[in-house]
């Protein structure tokens, strides 16, 4: 399968943070920590059959602009009591994210249909997944509403291919975009 997406990748720094703030938060049995390469707020998923050269020069001809963001704030997909993924969502810099998915989403499909568009545009960073749905409000509670990490300026969104097979999905770049700032 040639499945892909368009993401920002916060910087060493950040993720070194992430990393910190979640020794510190216990799972829940069945949930599972995002491994460090895979940390990244997904701007927009692009599906399972990809054309990735076509989508970066798609990519690379859009007007986008980069700005600030700073992570903090958690939930969790698709409610706390009974979720399969906990976030750490963006207390900074939302609406430069907003504007990339908008900017995106109108570039890679204009014509879609609005009742067949994907739900709302929610920036976080996935840090952990579970099989199945259980009770994340403790981990919820622990990451708290605090800042994690500094801030940093997105300047660039990542083209991935992720490669899904019996085990983890595996993630590839397949090109990086600069932004205007």
């Amino acid at each position: 399968m040639a499945r892909g997406f368009v993401a920002v990748v916060p910087p060493d720094d950040v993720l070194d943070a992430v990393e910190a703030v979640l020794d510190d938060v216990a799972l829940p049995d069945g949930a599972r920590r995002t491994e460090r390469s895979k940390l990244h707020l997904t701007v927009r998923f692009l599906g399972n059959a990809v054309r990735f050269g076509a989508v970066a020069e798609l990519l690379r001809g859009l007007d986008l602009g980069g700005g600030r963001a700073q992570l903090g704030g958690a939930g969790a997909f698709s409610r706390a009591y009974r979720g399969d993924v906990l976030w750490i969502g963006v207390v900074k810099g939302a609406d430069v994210l907003d504007a990339l998915h908008a900017s995106i989403e109108a570039g890679y499909d204009p014509n879609r249909p609005a009742d067949e568009r994907p739900p709302p545009f929610h920036p976080h960073l996935t840090v952990a997944r579970c099989r199945a749905p259980v009770d994340l409000r403790r981990s919820v509670r622990a990451l708290g509403k605090r800042e994690v990490g500094p801030a940093w300026d997105i300047d660039e969104v990542v083209l991935v291919q992720s490669h899904l097979g019996n085990g983890p999905a595996v993630y590839e770049d397949q090109a990086r975009i600069p932004l205007a700032c």
